[in-house]
């Protein structure tokens, strides 16, 4: 007989698995073939004990990635953590943005923003209005002149 605890968090699966499938933007259908290699890599897939990257974590990533999707900057790298989580990361127009994705509705954020000397770390479980800002801000401020 299944629990009430099993139902409720099937519920939770379906219902996030529901917030993982808006409309994907470019950045998530350019990096469809990297999610699928990082969610099939061996175990050990580092030298030591790495995991793949857990599903739920890529469909949570992916849901991220769409939230935060800015026209005009390239797409985050996609970096295995060794414990099947997964880090999105920019490095553009002097910013060093990283996103730790250690379970769905778990995140992690670092900004550096080597120009002003700034740098933040945030915990976000709900309310990833500081990541859009921050994706933002790395738009919106104009390349260093070579």
């Amino acid at each position: 007989m299944e629990t009430t605890d099993s139902r409720a968090a099937e519920f939770s699966a379906l219902r996030r698995s529901a917030l993982v499938a808006p409309e994907l933007s470019p950045w998530t259908q350019g990096l469809e073939a990297r999610f699928s290699h990082l969610t099939t890599l061996p175990s050990g897939w580092d030298g030591y004990r790495g995991k793949p990257v857990s599903r739920s974590i890529a469909e949570f990533a992916k849901y991220l990635i769409g939230l935060v999707y800015v026209d005009g900057i390239p797409a985050p790298q996609l970096v295995p953590g060794g414990d099947g989580s997964l880090q999105l990361e920019w490095h553009h127009n002097q910013y060093d943005l990283e996103i730790d994705v250690l379970a769905p509705d778990e995140v992690v954020a670092s900004l550096s923003d080597h120009v002003s000397g700034e740098e933040q770390e945030i915990v976000l479980a709900k309310d990833f209005s500081k990541l859009i800002e921050w994706v933002r801000n790395l738009a919106s401020r104009p390349s260093p002149k070579r």
